[in-house]
């Protein structure tokens, strides 16, 4: 019988007759507006909002109560504390196939704890009971139970259920109350409820569940439904036979119903204590699978538990990543809490119904399917995470609320709180790769922040006593406030004090109910115990700012040059035109913590009180470093800076964000764009510090700036300028996308996963065209993909936006296919995507009737997922307005029908978060004026959304106009290395006054006149160490009237070197501006850009001069200007001088004195002709110079300081004589009407072919035939030869980038040859080019570590990497090579064509490969179907070279094979060649192998070769770039020829042979015993070439057992030399011939180098000579003088070599100064050494910086000086590169002292030297590499051949 059946014998009397205290009218209307209120607070995690009466009146028995109630000390909502439930015995029956009800039975022991004669509990009123089964019973004080007669009422809005006893209870004594009950089977979610599925036949099937929490276990059976009232309980259950049925505790037995037939009785364990909210069973025909372990028990060892899952039968695999997880994380936390789990089961249940994601009953957690199933294969990552956490979350809940449950529900933040955050840690135990801890801060903290900065947020302990105001704590507040609270405290205590006291609580306060004030207790005294707080602070003082208010603060932080900053604190609020005094003063105890750039600290915290409005903090950093509060985010506050500080951040996060901690960058974000929301910074510095985001590339942060962006995002929408945010946001996301779609998914880590799933969603969300083609794309394979292929036709991480995007896209045939794959799929993962998606149509029919299908029963949309289909409509551009509409026409319907799901203030939330225009404010208050009556709780979601919309409409007011300004003026492509493409340099007039006899500061002044190629808001160009004088710069049009442009702000981008003007309009194509601006910059002693250098005159007097150096990146240094080689302009120089000789580009046109700056000479020179910035030079000195004129008429003059001018002779002649050579050569007249040459005391590079101005070092240019060498005289002609070359090759036509500098230093590094040839044809040149150019860069290129000639560079580190042997001489082998195989005719012609047609502009190496096929094709000098480009590309995109293999068979025939030639082992590469062989025999073998052959393939046969009883030689004069290898019979011949008669064969090729062999034999494809063999002829050998060849190869042997003390290799090697180290003697002639000359001093080096004892001896003889004669420069002939001053520094004491720096230090002859440098390298005194690496690197030392390079090397090639250079390098290596720049000089450093490693050791320190340094090793980095491999092929080498040599050398 229901209640409601003796409602006729009360009448009228009213329920609130009944109740035990009395309801005024004001009473009960305050109690509704509060009501209303609490309600709204709920944001949607899941649990019931509304309770329905079945009747407003209430029902009695006819007894009267026989006492007076007792006042009830609790608000009239609670239930009176006079009596507690000890036990529960609880017996349900649910009719699942019939009516949907069940019936009831419950048993509740009572304890008596205050005199009364009212039992009340809670009871639902869709309960009915049967009064007549109604009993007390005393059970207490006697074995003799008593009935007791009852009457009893109900009051429905309270859900009471009153019982009146006869007879007064009395305190402690005991009773059961009993009774019997129908209840309904609900379809709501709630209490005891229905739900269904369709298994795989179709069918529906039926199962019942419980959700109790938070006060709907009285739905279920009457009860004391509070959580404090704990209680034991036995359920059983009566279920039919073919279900199943669980319940906290394990069954405890099984009968058949005797009486119901096919009904079965289960009994389950009696429970521990627990509350009403915990109680759950389930009943269902569900499968269970178990899990057992053995838990390590502080008792019973070994007692097991049993761990479950269960699902619908065709589920269950997608519950096994739970099953493996929940054991996991379960036995985690026993540890981590050091409290074991008190049940021994624990089963996990997934239903189709639920309403939250998952309730943590003790023993029995349900879940919503998609909390705990995932499938591998089909399901997303953020799927498995989902489930990871729900479970992991549930899992801590047995701790935090089962164990300790919250005495009322206004601590219910201590549950949810702290399973929020200690999920986290359980999930990250057992995922530790997937970086959760990190995570945390975007899911949870800037999410709650959002809510939290409201005025209507709520505090975290908040007063609650209706069912609604509890629903409504189930929010962002509860759980995510409430894990930041418990994360904050873990970080401020310390985990060890904070676990501590943690489980000091949960022991304390186990199977009871706490207050938050309990935890603060043992929290206090664990703290106190380990000294953890501030002195007589409490942890309640500090956590009751933060749990019994609202919000939260921000502090702003202002920093001091001093190093202190001051601190302030204030509510933070969302919209910040209110400001804080529109809500409470509130104040926070705040845990500061900080770091800087260059520290490391942060661990630290300074508290500040809720008594400080402003702190003052010492020595926070120093003032030109940003400072960053807030370490990890672990406080719950926003930070605010100086400006100073935002900008260091923005470009500290450009430059490097690494060096931020990943959750400090995403906090800036969060923290900076929520800022300027408030109006607290400007958008500018939020946006500005977005920028770096291009370059970003870890989720959470990017996960932080999609959130906030998107709001920007729905503000511009539909307004104007949303195209220019998109762009922007593009900008940011675009290269993410592109780098993410690159990578395998594969291989991707989980949160590289999840970013990439996000960057693909906002990509498309954003109209990236890209992404929305592949979603397309992917969505039509999706559509017609077949039933068992549709789950896995989109990768899971792209589910959720390729449909979305198919939808939006597609049409209503699209939309009824996935609707009905949504009803067919059973994967609940995949339901919620396609529900998602269905949302994303922009048809508005279809989306009308979406709506209309989420609220109408029985559409096929679950109740539990209506909400998720508003949100998806409401959240696409074309249906937000449809939802709104939808919303506001049926908001009756919905109000009245809607349950826990369907809440109404999420609904309202979804339709108007995104209202910023009046009109739709107007709706909105119109909208609760139409439903003040049944606004119910969307009351304050409606006021939130009416404040919100306000805020919005102020928002865009206040900021929508800046944003879109700054936009119009950022939004240019986005900066790279390389200079945007919209300006061209036409014209600059520099003008430059250097202080070189004062403080070395430049003053400078530019007009650049530029064309306007393409619409641009900005002028960017480069500067660097330059500072420009704000007021001067000036931006006009070229026109007559010169309009000035106006500029807004500019800014340098220090990373790339770029000087940004914004300018307030746009200019436009077609047009040009000229900018102007004054300047100052620094004559830096950097030997780069203007800088100054330094000498002694012939008095001793420092003398200083100003000198440029520009390429390839540093005429930024000296002027502002469009610094990269294809932007050529004129150029007008001018330089302000104190009446000095200054020379440049041009020659001089004008000198006129300054007016107001008296002794100072402006000195212009004429307009240039086109060129590239780093072409620029000027000289500031006072030099002399020496003069001729070429027969063309151009002027030529060699400049020098006065005590050297003269050495300049042999220059100024080769100089002339190779320019007119060059001109008739290339039939292209030199363009300038002057040539000068200036040697430079310091100059970084050997010259610098600047157009008219060629700076030289001293020693390239300077030549005294009495003290010189003959290598220093050929150098001067090199270098001469080499920079005259680049007049054409460079200068004339110049690269289009850095990519193809090898056309510059290649074609120039060949035509050095050419011409020097020319000038001296008796230095055999050409021949000479084999050994110095080929053999040395084949050495480097038989590296892995090599790389091909022409190579992509950006960054100035990357493109002065390249400036080394693979640019310089392979290019110029190939570009020998080139002229060989089309014939020099062709060549020349060809080249003369291209120099023409591209003159004065840039090229790239496609365009000359055109004009050389052209003239071939023209020529027939190659085939018409082959190109240039075929051939050479293989030779420059491609690293490396081919080893050609000649095998010799059937007489006349060959096979000829390539392959990569690696010296370290065989390649992988799979890279061919276009080879060009050549080949020649003996004389008289009918050799015809000069015509070229070309192999194409791997393979080939040659025939019509000589006999195989001649040897054959290929790559006649190794014009080829390759190596050649033989089959033995071959080498056998070649070494018996060269033994009988070497001169047979060529001297180039006797070079090659000794070349190829030992290097072949170095990469095992040769046997060292040929290769010695075919050595051995050297004793005959008498030519200069082959001896340069073989010794570089003989001296790798040399070092390899210089280690291990063998004199055996010594022995050999001298035995080679001697012979002709007796011929060639020690007796230098002046007459001799240059290459005789070269020969000596090549033998007599290698001669002592070997400890010839006659060597040495003289040498010792001639060293003493020398310092008889006090240093003399001419005693010692110039070409022994190395060797001579190296061996006697070697041999000789401390005295002699501090004569030697003494001489060094003093001479004016830059050649003998390079010599004697070296020589000092050579001491065998460790301390020596180590203080002459120290001067290197020291200003103000002996040895400029110019020369730190050669001491290093000196010391580094002495076997006693290699590892003192290594550990100085390694030690010193940020000086060294600080010092130096490193320049070109970084392969030199690491190569020189590295190259004779060859142990484990060495390698291991080599290793550890890279790691040491790999983030500073800037343009050394592949100098490094090459070292490595190079090292580790010596500790191979020594390990496969040492002893094979040995045993060779000693036979």
């Amino acid at each position: 019988m229901s209640v409601g059946d003796n409602s006729s014998q009360l009448g009228k009397q009213k329920w609130w007759e009944k109740l035990p205290f009395t309801v005024t009218k004001k009473r009960a209307i305050i109690a509704g507006v509060v009501l209303a209120a609490a309600i709204a607070l709920a944001v949607g995690l899941g649990v019931g909002l509304s309770n329905k009466s079945k009747s407003d009146s209430a029902t009695t028995t006819t007894a009267a109560p026989t006492t007076e109630p007792q006042p009830n000390p609790l608000p009239p909502t609670r239930l009176p504390t006079s009596l507690v439930p000890e036990h529960y015995d609880i017996t349900l029956q649910p009719y699942l196939n019939g009516s949907f009800t069940f019936d009831g039975q419950v048993a509740i022991q009572i304890r008596v704890k205050e005199p009364t004669s009212e039992i009340v509990m809670h009871m639902s009123s869709d309960i009915s009971l049967d009064n007549s089964t109604m009993k007390l019973t005393k059970v207490s004080s006697s074995s003799k139970t008593t009935d007791v007669t009852l009457n009893y009422s109900y009051n429905p809005e309270f859900q009471f259920l009153i019982v009146n006893t006869e007879r007064q209870l009395l305190r402690e004594e005991v009773y059961v109350f009993s009774v019997n009950f129908v209840g309904n089977l609900n379809d709501q979610l709630r209490g005891f409820y229905r739900s269904s599925y369709f298994d795989e036949n179709g069918t529906e099937v039926f199962l019942a569940m419980t959700q109790m929490s938070p006060n709907d276990a009285r739905m279920a059976f009457p009860c004391f439904d509070e959580p404090a009232m704990k209680a034991t309980f036995n359920i059983s259950i009566i279920r039919e036979r073919h279900l199943n049925a669980v319940a906290n505790t394990p069954l405890l037995s099984s009968e058949d119903l005797s009486d119901q037939p096919g009904w079965v009785l289960d009994k389950f364990e009696k429970t521990v204590p627990m509350s009403t909210y915990l109680v759950a069973f389930v009943v269902s025909d569900f499968t269970k699978d178990f899990v057992q372990w053995n838990v390590v028990r502080k008792i019973d060892v070994g007692e097991r538990v049993n761990f479950s899952v269960m699902t619908r039968p065709e589920a269950m695999a997608q519950a096994a990543y739970a099953k493996e997880v929940g054991p996991s994380v379960l036995k985690f936390f026993e540890d981590y809490f050091q409290i074991q789990y008190p049940l021994s089961k624990l089963d996990m249940v997934a239903v189709p119904d639920f309403a939250a994601g998952a309730m943590e009953n003790w023993g029995l957690i349900i879940y919503r399917e998609t909390a705990m199933l995932y499938d591998p294969v089909l399901s997303t990552p953020s799927n498995k995470q989902r489930v990871g956490q729900v479970v992991a979350h549930e899992l801590a809940h047995q701790w935090f609320g089962n164990l300790v449950s919250p005495a009322w529900w206004s601590d219910i933040w201590l549950n949810e709180g702290f399973a929020s955050y200690v999920e986290y840690i359980g999930l990250d135990h057992h995922e530790p790769s997937w970086g959760l801890l990190d995570m945390f801060v975007y899911e949870n903290m800037h999410l709650v922040m959002d809510l939290d900065s409201q005025l209507t947020s709520h505090p975290l302990n908040v007063e609650v006593n209706t069912t609604a105001q509890i629903t409504a704590l189930f929010d962002l507040i509860s759980y995510n406030k409430g894990a930041c609270m418990v994360r904050m405290l873990r970080s401020s205590l310390g985990n060890t004090t904070f676990l501590q006291g943690l489980t000091n609580y949960l022991n304390k306060m186990a199977y009871k109910a706490a207050t938050q004030d309990d935890l603060w207790e043992s929290l206090t005294e664990q703290a106190v115990t380990d000294g953890r707080l501030p002195t007589n602070v409490s942890v309640k003082d500090i956590m009751d700012t933060w749990t019994l208010q609202m919000g939260y603060p921000y502090i702003n932080v202002t920093r001091h040059e001093n190093g202190s900053a001051t601190v302030t604190q204030e509510r933070f609020l969302a919209d910040g035109s209110r400001g804080p005094s529109e809500g409470p003063e509130y104040m926070w105890w705040i845990p500061l913590t900080y770091t800087s750039k260059s520290s490391s600290s942060g661990d630290n915290i300074t508290w500040m009180s809720n008594q400080e409005s402003v702190k003052v903090l010492d020595d926070v950093a120093p003032a030109d470093e940003w400072v960053l509060f807030n370490v990890e985010e672990y406080g719950y506050y926003r930070v605010n800076y100086d400006a100073s500080n935002w900008r260091a951040f923005a470009q500290q996060l450009i430059v490097d964000h690494s060096v931020i901690h990943v959750v400090n960058r995403a906090q800036l974000l969060d923290d900076v764009l929520n800022l300027a929301r408030a109006g607290i910074v400007s958008y500018q510095t939020a946006l500005e510090l977005c920028t770096y985001l291009k370059s970003e590339r870890a989720y959470v942060p990017w996960a932080s700036a999609i959130r906030n962006l998107n709001y920007l995002e729905s503000m511009f929408t539909g307004r104007p300028d949303y195209q220019q945010l998109t762009s922007f946001l593009l900008g940011l996301i675009s290269p993410l996308y592109d780098e993410m779609l690159l990578m395998s998914e594969s291989s991707m880590s989980h949160q590289e996963q999840l970013l990439f799933a996000s960057t693909v969603t906002q990509a498309c969300h954003l109209g990236h065209t890209t992404c929305i083609a592949k979603a397309t794309k992917y969505f039509d394979e999706w559509l017609n993909s077949n039933a068992s292929q549709i789950l896995t036709a989109v990768p899971p991480s792209l589910k959720s936006t390729v449909y979305c995007v198919g939808i939006a896209e597609g049409g209503n045939e699209e939309w009824d296919v996935m609707w009905g794959r949504y009803l067919e799929t059973k994967l609940a993962t995949e339901q919620v995507l396609f529900l998602r998606a269905l949302g994303c149509s922009r048809n508005t029919t279809i989306l009308q009737k979406y709506l209309e299908m989420a609220f109408t029963e029985g559409s096929g949309i679950r109740k539990q997922d209506a909400t998720t289909v508003f949100a998806s409509v409401a959240a696409n551009d074309v249906g937000k307005a449809i939802a709104w509409r939808y919303l506001n026409e049926n908001w009756e319907t919905i109000a009245a029908t809607s349950d826990a799901f369907t809440t109404l203030s999420r609904l309202v939330d979804y339709a108007t978060k995104e209202f910023s225009t009046q009109d739709e404010l107007d709706e909105l208050l119109q909208f609760k004026w139409n439903n003040s009556q049944t606004l119910s709780t969307a009351t304050q979601a409606v006021d939130q959304a009416i404040d919100r919309t306000t805020t919005n409409i102020a928002w865009v007011e206040n900021n929508y106009g800046s944003i879109a300004s700054w936009l119009n003026i950022s939004l240019e492509p986005p900066l790279t290395i390389r200079l945007p493409l919209a300006l061209s340099p036409v014209h600059y007039d520099v003008t430059l006054q250097p202080f070189i006899g004062g403080n070395f500061s430049i003053d400078g002044q530019v007009t650049i006149t530029i064309d306007v190629l393409s619409a641009t808001s900005r002028i960017v160009l480069h500067m660097a160490d330059i500072e420009v004088k704000r007021n001067s710069i000036q931006v006009t049009e070229n026109t007559q009237d010169g309009a000035v442009i106006a500029h807004t702000v500019y800014e340098y981008h220090k990373d790339f070197e770029y000087f940004i003007l914004h300018l307030e309009r746009r200019l436009e194509p077609g047009r040009t501006v000229v900018l102007s601006m004054q300047y100052t910059g620094l004559l830096n002693d950097q030997l780069r850009g203007f800088y100054r250098s330094e000498y002694k005159d012939e008095e001793g007097n420092d003398v200083y001069i100003a000198t440029t150096q520009f390429q390839p990146t540093d005429a930024r240094r000296a002027f502002p200007c469009f610094d990269e080689p294809a932007l050529k302009a004129n150029f007008s120089i001018s330089i302000i001088h104190e009446n000095k000789t200054v020379i440049s580009n041009m020659p001089l046109s004008s000198t006129a004195p300054v007016d107001d700056q008296p002794g100072w000479v402006l000195a212009k020179f004429e307009e240039s002709v086109p060129m590239s910035t780093y072409l620029v030079a000027f000289v500031v000195s006072d030099f002399e110079y020496l003069n001729s004129t070429t027969s063309t008429g151009v002027e030529f003059r060699v400049y020098a300081r006065s005590e050297g001018v003269e050495q300049a002779q042999f220059a100024l002649d080769t100089g002339v004589t190779v320019l007119e050579f060059f001109e008739e050569h290339f039939d292209i007249p030199y363009p300038l009407p002057k040539q000068d040459m200036i040697a430079i005391p310091d100059f970084a590079a050997g010259a610098m072919e600047n157009w008219g101005l060629i700076t030289y070092r001293e020693p390239r240019l300077l030549y005294d035939e009495k003290v010189s060498t003959a290598s220093n005289l050929q150098d001067i002609g090199v270098v001469v030869a080499h920079e005259l070359a680049h007049q054409w090759f460079g200068n004339l036509v110049t690269p289009s980038w850095w990519t193809d500098l090898w056309l510059n230093e290649g074609f120039a590094s060949y035509m050095e040859y050419i011409g020097l040839d020319h000038a001296k044809p008796e230095w055999k040149m050409l021949d000479q080019f084999v050994t110095i150019d080929v053999h040395h860069v084949l050495g480097i290129d038989a590296l892995t570590s090599s790389y091909p000639i022409r190579i992509p560079v950006q960054h100035p580190d990357e493109i002065k990497e390249i400036f080394d042997a693979i640019l310089f001489n392979k290019g110029a082998s190939i570009i020998r090579m080139m002229s060989h195989f089309l014939t020099e005719e062709t060549f020349n012609k060809g080249i003369t064509n291209y120099l023409k047609d591209r003159s004065y502009a840039a090229a790239e190496q496609d365009q000359l490969w055109e004009f050389l096929t052209q003239q071939a094709h023209n020529d027939s000098t190659l085939d018409s179907n082959v190109t240039v480009k075929q051939i050479m590309d293989t030779w420059t995109l491609q690293m490396g070279f081919p080893v050609v293999t000649v095998e010799r068979k059937n007489g006349t025939n060959a096979t000829v094979r390539q392959e990569h030639f690696l010296v370290n082992g065989n390649s992988t590469s799979g890279y061919t060649w276009w080879v060009p062989l050549t080949y020649f025999g003996p004389s008289g073998s009918s050799s015809a192998g000069e015509k070229v052959q070309w192999l194409s393939e791997v393979e080939m046969e040659i025939a019509d070769l000589p006999s195989d009883e001649y040897w054959i030689i290929f790559n006649t004069e190794q014009i080829g770039y390759y190596r050649v290898n033989y089959d033995l019979s071959n080498w056998n011949l070649i070494i018996n020829q060269l033994k009988a008669n070497h001169t047979v064969i060529r001297s180039a090729n006797r070079a090659q042979l000794l070349d190829d062999s030992m290097n072949l034999a170095k990469a095992g494809m040769l046997s060292y015993d040929v290769a010695l063999k075919l050595h051995s002829y050297l004793t005959k050998e008498l030519d200069y070439v082959p001896w340069s060849s073989a010794i570089r190869n003989l001296e790798y042997l040399e070092s390899m057992f210089s280690q291990l003390n063998h004199t055996e290799m010594k022995e050999y090697l001298r035995s080679q030399v001697k012979p002709v180290y007796d011929i060639f003697g020690f007796t230098d002639n002046a007459s001799d011939a240059h290459l005789k000359k070269l020969m000596r001093s090549l033998v007599v080096s290698w001669a002592c180098k070997l400890a010839m004892s006659e060597c040495l001896q003289q040498s010792r003889d001639l060293f003493s000579e020398w310092l008889a004669s006090n240093g003399s420069p001419t005693t010692v002939s110039p070409n022994l003088k190395l060797t001579v001053y190296c061996s006697g520094i070697a041999q000789g004491e401390d005295s002699d070599w501090d004569f030697a720096l003494n001489v060094m230090k003093n001479t004016s002859l830059a050649s003998e100064r390079d010599l004697l440098l070296s020589a000092l390298g050579c001491s065998k005194n460790i301390s020596t050494l180590e203080a002459y690496l120290d001067m290197a690197f020291t200003d103000g030392s002996p040895v400029r910086k110019q020369d730190s390079k050669r001491v290093f090397s000196a010391v580094a090639s002495n076997d006693l000086g290699r590892n003192i250079a290594f550990d100085y390098l390694d030690k010193n290596f940020e000086h060294v590169a600080a010092y130096f720049n490193l320049l070109l000089s970084a392969s030199s450093y690491v190569e020189s002292v590295t190259r004779e490693f060859n142990t484990q050791a060495e390698l291991d320190k080599l290793i550890a030297f890279k790691e040491k340094y790999l983030t500073s090793l800037g343009s050394a980095s592949r100098a490094v590499d090459q070292a490595i491999e190079r090292v580790t092929a010596n500790v191979l080498w020594m390990t496969n051949y040492h002893e094979e040599i040995l045993s060779i050398v000693t036979q």
